[in-house]
């Protein structure tokens, strides 16, 4: 009698990348954020569980998610191409809150797009997914410590580069002395003024993209 085969329980990185549709390195950043389920083996190669893959695919938006990553734009939308704006990413919970920044973000004259997210999973896979130049993150995001999210991805050296404001309910003294975050992020207390919140994101790219000048 035939064997059926025997459907793996594991993937290697570069098997979990092709599945999920983005890079290796994203597998990897996944991995040590505890998104995906991995160990490595004695020769030190990782193996991801199957199942947390397929666990990630069921509870992300698809849009979230692309399946060839390398061949196609960085944005979703029709005939941007190459020619795409710079994106902000804003992990935030309030829907009503994101809706206004949907609508306000893209029509700035320094050029972005927005994605919102309202969980931590989903923004750490459009992280991976669609490479933001700017994230904008609720520190009170449900279910998880942003903070050391935020610390996690400035430390990680494929989204170290990743530009940061966080924006809290809570007040802002109070967050800078319980642990704080990385050097450099501006922290605004809810609800922010968009006026204040677009000078801010200009800044900071103005200030990081500025070239060296020779003396």
């Amino acid at each position: 009698m035939k064997k059926s085969p025997v459907e793996k329980t594991f993937c290697t990185t570069r098997e979990a990348s092709t599945l999920l549709g983005v890079s290796v390195g994203t597998i990897q950043l996944w991995v040590e954020n505890g998104l995906l389920e991995a160990w490595r083996t004695a020769g030190g190669h990782r193996r991801v569980l199957r199942e947390s893959i397929d666990r990630l695919i069921r509870s992300v938006p698809s849009t979230t998610l692309h399946t060839h990553p390398e061949e196609t734009p960085t944005h979703d939308k029709p005939g941007e191409g190459l020619a795409a704006k710079p994106l902000i990413l804003v992990m935030e919970g309030d829907r009503a809150v994101s809706k206004l920044y949907e609508e306000y973000i893209p029509q700035w004259e320094i050029g972005f797009d927005c994605v919102c997210v309202d969980s931590a999973m989903a923004g750490l896979m459009a992280i991976g997914r669609k490479k933001p130049e700017v994230l904008i993150a609720d520190l009170q995001m449900p279910h998880v410590n942003m903070m050391e999210i935020i610390w996690f991805l400035k430390m990680h050296p494929d989204t170290s580069a990743l530009k940061v404001i966080a924006v809290t309910d809570a007040d802002v003294n109070d967050v800078r002395t319980e642990g704080g975050l990385p050097p450099g992020i501006e922290i605004f207390q809810k609800p922010v003024p968009l006026d204040i919140l677009k000078a801010a994101v200009g800044l900071l790219v103005a200030v990081q993209t500025e070239p060296v000048v020779q003396t």
